[in-house]
């Protein structure tokens, strides 16, 4: 019967149980690290394919998400100039039933006078708000928006990637609506509010002119009411661009969940498993050890 040979200078049982025992540790504690950071690829040596995709989604989510803080700027803008587009529609109506009063005969000089001087302080308001008006120093009315395009990508493409809400900025002064400065051929037509009033007096002093004036009126409304509709077209189109980005981050969101955050349950799993396994191995790699004891009672002997 053979006898065990026990080496003093190389100790083979205690390497293999400190080798088990080094990789059961690493395991143990990656387990331990992945619960507690709650990522399983927390570096590129974890995964380093998974990592480099992972940071290609974070890249796309963060542009999502950027993008919808676009459309609400981009949403407020226009929810400013619809608010003042109202507020210029009140005063055209105002403007309108005035002209339509002062197209009676009935009234005297003085009444006209004083329906002229409304109108006036009217139209002086109109553009007064359309200069005024603004979103974080943008001029909205008063006609130097040439460019408010709202980016909704991380690419320059302006076609696929850009909402252009120019045509909703235009011009909404007194004279862009055409009700003065502008001469129209063949029927009475203010060329400066003076026209309309001045030292006393309105130049809207017969039901002709008065007449004239409310076709002006009429066609300052539509133009108001079609920009006014463009507006609502946009805030539709930047409605549908935020609930499309809205579910396109979420979906990003869940592709890279699955690629970066840690499985709970298979890390706690892998965690009690490996940690036993490293207990174990102490174990063991102290019983390899003890074999340097047989050795010194053999040469007792």
């Amino acid at each position: 019967m053979m006898m065990t040979i026990s080496f003093i200078n190389t100790n083979l049982n205690a390497i293999k149980a400190l080798n088990t025992l080094s990789t059961n540790a690493k395991r143990r504690d990656k387990a331990s690290q992945q619960l507690a950071s709650g990522y399983k690829v927390e570096t590129s040596a974890d995964d380093p394919s998974g990592y480099a995709i992972s940071q290609r989604l974070s890249n796309a989510i963060l542009t999502s998400n950027r993008s919808q803080q676009n459309i609400q700027d981009g949403t407020s803008l226009l929810d400013v100039t619809d608010g003042t587009l109202g507020v210029i529609t009140d005063s055209l109506q105002r403007v309108r039933e005035l002209t339509i009063q002062l197209a009676s005969d009935v009234n005297n000089t003085n009444q006209r006078a004083i329906l002229g001087q409304e109108i006036r302080s009217l139209l002086e308001d109109i553009d007064r708000q359309s200069a005024a008006s603004e979103f974080n120093g943008v001029k909205l009315l008063n006609g130097t928006a040439t460019n408010a395009r709202i980016q909704l990508g991380g690419e320059s493409n302006l076609v696929s990637n850009t909402i252009d809400v120019t045509p909703a900025l235009a011009n909404s002064s007194s004279t862009a609506l055409g009700l003065v400065a502008t001469p129209k051929t063949g029927r009475w037509f203010a060329t400066s509010l003076n026209d309309i009033f001045n030292a006393g007096t309105t130049q809207l002093d017969s039901s002709d002119k008065a007449l004239s004036f409310l076709q002006d009126v009429d066609a300052a409304l539509t133009q108001v009411g079609s920009q006014r509709s463009r507006v609502g077209a946009y805030l539709n189109q930047l409605n549908r661009a935020f609930d499309f980005l809205g579910q396109y981050s979420q979906n990003l969101e869940a592709s890279r969940s699955r690629i970066r955050d840690t499985d709970v349950a298979k890390a706690s799993a892998d965690y009690t498993q490996n940690n036993v396994l490293t207990q174990a191995s102490t174990s063991i790699l102290t019983q390899a050890n003890s074999q340097y004891e047989q050795v010194l009672q053999l040469l007792q002997r």
